[in-house]
C-alpha cells in the first residue's frame, strides 16, 4: 500500500491490531502521520474479522501479507514502486494521485515503464472530481496503460441504506481524459459510505470516495494471482480476469451496443465470483497479441472455438505498453476485436466498437450453435515519437 501525506494506518483502530502488516518508512523522508484514510484503506484490504451487532467486518483479503509505505512527493512514489518491486510485491495499491491534467503526463509515462519492466499489478483509484465540472481528470498515474484505475459505484444512498441494483457511478469519480488516451477507469467497485469497526467495538463512516473502491479491487487481485499460476506471472492476465468477471448489466446510463467498454465505468461493477471462476474454472482461452508498431493490418484471426445456442460469452482483451512509448494527440492505439461465425471471411456477428481504450469487450449470447473465430485487428498506428 502506497499512501499520500506521509499517512500511516493506526494499527490500534478498526480490526489491524493482530493483521498481517509492517510499515516501511521509506521511501518517504520525515516522521510518518496516522492517518485515517491510510487506516482505511489498509483495512478493506487485510482488516481481521470482527463482529458487532450480528455484522461482519473484514478486509477483501483478511490473510494477506501487506507492507504499507507513505510518500508526498511523485519521486516518492516512483521510489515506492521500485522499493516494492525489489521486495517481490506483486500487488500495489495506490489510493491517492496527481492532478496533471487530462494528457499522458511523464510521470503517467515513467509509471507505466515501472510497471511494466518489474511485472507489478498497480491498482490505482480514478480520483474524486466530477467530470460534469470540465475538472475531474482522472488522477495520475491513474491514465497509465498499465495501472488497473478504479472508479466509485454508488451501491448506498447514505450511511445506513443500500441501494437497488442497477446502481449508478458516484458524481464524484472521475472519468475525463483526452481522447486520444484510453477510457478510464478499466472497472468500478463499492466506495460510497464505508462503514469500518473502530477499537472501541462500535461502527463508524468513513466516507466515500474512490480512495475506498480501489483497494477491494486490490484484494481481489491478490486472491487471483495467489490462486492462478498464470496470473502470479503475468500481472497483466490477473487484470484481465478481473475485467472480464466484471458485469456491466447491473448499472444505470451505461446502454451498450454489442457489449462494448463504457467510458465511465469501464468493464463493469467487479465480481470476486466471476473472476476466480474465469481463471479456474471457465472455459477460457488466454494468449498475447503483439501490437507491432506497423501501419494498420486486417483482422487477424487469434483463436477458434465451437459454441452452442444459449451460451453466454465474454471476452477482454487488455493492453500491456511493453515500451517507454509516449503518445499524443497525433498518434492512436486504437485496437479492436470481433467474433465470426463460420470461417474467417464471413460478416462479424459481433464486435467492439469502442475507439481509444485499454480494454476491449465482447459481451453476448449466441444464438446460432457453430463454430467462431475470434480475430484482433490494429486499426491505428502506435507510434514512438
Amino acid at each position: 500500500v502506497i499512501e499520500s501525506g506521509y499517512g500511516k494506518y493506526d494499527e490500534n483502530d478498526y480490526n489491524l491490531s493482530d493483521a498481517n502488516l509492517t510499515f516501511v518508512s521509506t521511501p518517504g523522508v520525515g516522521t510518518s502521520n496516522v492517518s485515517s484514510h491510510a487506516t482505511v484503506v489498509t483495512a478493506l484490504i487485510c482488516g481481521k474479522k470482527t463482529v458487532i451487532e450480528n455484522k461482519v467486518y473484514e478486509g477483501a483479503a483478511k490473510g494477506a501479507t501487506v507492507y504499507q509505505t507513505a510518500v508526498n512527493y511523485p519521486q516518492d512514489i516512483i521510489n515506492a514502486i521500485e522499493m516494492f518491486a525489489d521486495m517481490d510485491i506483486d500487488v500495489i495499491n495506490l489510493s491517492a494521485g496527481l492532478n496533471t491534467g487530462p494528457g499522458y503526463s511523464s510521470f503517467d509515462k515513467s509509471v507505466d515503464y515501472l510497471v511494466e519492466d518489474n511485472r507489478i499489478l498497480l491498482v490505482k483509484s480514478a480520483g474524486n472530481e466530477s467530470s460534469v465540472d470540465s475538472a475531474g481528470f482522472v488522477t495520475s498515474p491513474g491514465k497509465a496503460y498499465n495501472v488497473l484505475t478504479v472508479g466509485n459505484l454508488e451501491t448506498k444512498s447514505n450511511v445506513n441504506e443500500a441501494l437497488a441494483s442497477p446502481y449508478s457511478l458516484r458524481y464524484t469519480s472521475s472519468t475525463f481524459e483526452y481522447n486520444y488516451l484510453a477510457n478510464k477507469p478499466d472497472v468500478v467497485a463499492p466506495g460510497t459510505h464505508v462503514f469500518l469497526p473502530t477499537s472501541d467495538s462500535t461502527v463508524a463512516n468513513n466516507g466515500s470516495g474512490t480512495s475506498y473502491a480501489a483497494p477491494i479491487v486490490t484484494a481481489m487481485a491478490a486472491q487471483i494471482m495467489q490462486s492462478d499460476s498464470c496470473a502470479i506471472f503475468n500481472p497483466n492476465a490477473a487484470k484481465n480476469y478481473i475485467i472480464c468477471g466484471a458485469s456491466n448489466n447491473n448499472i444505470t446510463g451505461t446502454t451498450v451496443s454489442y457489449g462494448a467498454l463504457m467510458d465511465e465505468s469501464g468493464a463493469g461493477l467487479v465480481n470476486a465470483v466471476n473472476t476466480y471462476e474465469c481463471s479456474n474454472f471457465g472455459t477460457e482461452y488466454y494468449g498475447v497479441y503483439l501490437a507491432s508498431q506497423v501501419a494498420p493490418t486486417d483482422y487477424r484471426t487469434v483463436a477458434t472455438f465451437d459454441l452452442a445456442k444459449g451460451e453466454h460469452l465474454r471476452i477482454a482483451l487488455t493492453f500491456e505498453k511493453e515500451e517507454e512509448i509516449d503518445l499524443s494527440a497525433v498518434y492512436g492505439n486504437n485496437i479492436d476485436i470481433r467474433l465470426v461465425r463460420d470461417n474467417p471471411y464471413s460478416t462479424y456477428c459481433v464486435a467492439s466498437e469502442s475507439t481509444n481504450n485499454n480494454v476491449e469487450l465482447i459481451d453476448t449470447w449466441i444464438t446460432t450453435t457453430g463454430e467462431y473465430c475470434l480475430q484482433i485487428r490494429l486499426t491505428d498506428s502506435i507510434l514512438e515519437s
